[in-house]
């Protein structure tokens, strides 16, 4: 490959972005967004009986009032939908609390994985790179090794976060 450092700085540069708040979309358009997974319905349904029961998952409560914070720090002038407004009043006056974790982490490193599928992804379209290759002896340079290097995390690392989180880049 020709362009492999360009491909590293760019790269670098990508990785170190906001990639996650960056593909966070406006309220509003959440049914569009969901279009592009595979699981849409169940994506959707999730969601919605979320906002009605009491949360379980510390994790789904951490990314809603995440969700709902940058929509407000974006300055969208658009109103709350009315559930998560009630969510939203809820927290603040303390009637609502974020559920205490219980057990191991069972999404340790998902925002690092979501970050390296998103990486990969964009340098394989950038530099018309093959995504990975599971040919261990294959000395084919993909996207997967551009961003191991960019890293400093393994290739095996890198591919799994791509095939945790790949079906969201492929839309």
């Amino acid at each position: 490959m020709d362009d492999y450092d360009e491909a590293i700085t760019y790269a670098k540069t990508f990785y170190a972005s906001d990639i996650i708040s960056d593909d966070l979309k406006p309220l509003d358009e959440l049914p569009f967004i969901f279009k592009k997974l595979r699981y849409r319905q169940k994506a959707i349904d999730m969601l919605m009986t979320a906002r009605h029961q009491e949360w379980g998952d510390a994790h789904d409560f951490d990314f809603l009032i995440q969700f709902i914070a940058n929509g407000l720090r974006k300055g969208d002038k658009k109103p709350l939908d009315p559930d998560l407004a009630l969510f939203v009043a809820d927290v603040l006056e303390g009637k609502r609390a974020r559920p205490t974790k219980r057990g191991q982490d069972k999404y340790a490193n998902r925002q690092r994985d979501y970050k390296l599928a998103r990486s990969v992804d964009e340098i394989a379209k950038r530099f018309n790179l093959p995504r990975y290759t599971n040919n261990e002896l294959s000395k084919k340079i993909t996207a997967a090794d551009v961003i191991s290097q960019t890293t400093g995390l393994s290739k095996d690392i890198v591919i799994t976060a791509y095939k945790r989180f790949g079906f969201v880049c492929r839309g």
